[in-house]
């Protein structure tokens, strides 16, 4: 848990606050599934102090409607062109995760971001099916 909030969240974090600096979206929340290290008590301390009320409850079972889904394949494919992967160090592949991180434009992820309202009446059509993003 407490990698997750000094790693992930604090990322998160940082990139709420650009989110409110750059666009007119000054009301925003914060979405997690219900794994392991996202309810730990440490995490919970950790987003009751960096995101008070700002926390949605989220199904863990509704992977289709979190845009982070969609990064993931992104930093993975930056990675593989970038690091041999298979000769990567547990520090190194922390390092080429948070560089990944930093290679994405701001403006995809203001995007991606965006396009959560989206998903959530995609899937209401699709009355709760994967969704093909």
């Amino acid at each position: 848990a407490y990698n997750y909030c000094v790693g992930p969240l604090e990322h998160a974090n940082s990139f709420l606050h650009q989110v409110k600096q750059l666009t007119s979206c000054h009301d925003v929340y914060f979405q997690q599934d219900n794994s392991s290290v996202h309810t730990a008590d440490y995490t919970k301390t950790y987003m009751q102090e960096h995101f008070p009320h700002r926390l949605l409850p989220w199904s863990r079972y509704s992977p289709d409607l979190n845009p982070i889904e969609n990064l993931w394949p992104i930093m993975e494919m930056w990675i593989d062109d970038h690091y041999d992967t298979d000769s990567l160090n547990r520090q190194q592949q922390k390092e080429a995760i948070d560089a990944a991180w930093e290679a994405i434009d701001e403006d995809f992820l203001v995007k991606l971001s965006l396009s959560t309202r989206d998903r959530f009446l995609r899937c209401i059509r699709e009355g709760g099916f994967p969704l093909d993003y």
